[in-house]
């Protein structure tokens, strides 16, 4: 049990690691930012949201197969949240395979940054861990409360508003891409691995 939380845990910094260098160099299509505005804010709705995921993966058992894949979607999230915040950095969409389109922002219009990517990330860690036990679901419930009662005074009334529901659409659009990709019947699968000479089995006790 610990080797599997150590995978998972190694599988988490991997997205994080990723997810930062793609922040850093960005991809090949045009830059879709206005400004730099994400400059100002530091990585506390990140780290506490891949902290509290990583965290329901452990109580709930997840397979390391699954949990990669959780990681994957939400570190997406992540960044769709917030690239349009960066001005040399571009998004995913044409890039990855199946992710033609995302809601865009109302250009000229104000966003609170953390407040999106808190929101975007509630939105499709809610769906990706939607047969979670009723605390880990209310865990996600109250981080989402938990950033919301800190920006709202931050950001103001439609600001705030504006912002969440961005965020919230982004997330759904992610998960709906994840849906397309055969996540919602292939999360969960029965496998059972072959048997033979030099081929890997399962050591004791899980």
């Amino acid at each position: 049990m610990e080797a599997e939380r150590r995978r998972i845990r190694i599988s988490a910094y991997l997205v994080f690691a990723a997810l930062v260098g793609v922040l850093q160099h960005g991809c090949t299509s045009e830059p879709v930012g206005p400004r730099n505005e994400l400059e100002k804010y530091d990585a506390h709705v990140a780290t506490a949201w891949f902290g509290l995921i990583n965290q329901v993966i452990q109580s709930e058992h997840l397979s390391p197969l699954r949990a990669s894949r959780i990681y994957a979607y939400a570190g997406v999230t992540l960044y769709e949240s917030a690239v349009t915040g960066l001005e040399t950095h571009r998004s995913l969409v044409g890039q990855l395979n199946g992710l033609d389109s995302l809601p865009r922002i109302a250009r000229g219009t104000a966003y609170h940054w953390p407040t999106v990517a808190s929101s975007a990330l509630a939105a499709v860690t809610r769906h990706l861990l939607a047969d979670a036990s009723t605390a880990n679901l209310d865990a996600i419930s109250a981080l989402e409360q938990q950033f919301a009662d800190e920006f709202s005074p931050q950001a103001g009334g439609s600001v705030f508003r504006r912002s969440v529901d961005y965020g919230h659409a982004v997330g759904e659009a992610i998960f709906l891409w994840a849906f397309a990709d055969g996540y919602a019947t292939l999360h969960d699968c029965a496998y059972t691995p072959p048997a033979g000479t030099s081929l890997w089995v399962p050591t004791p006790p899980d």
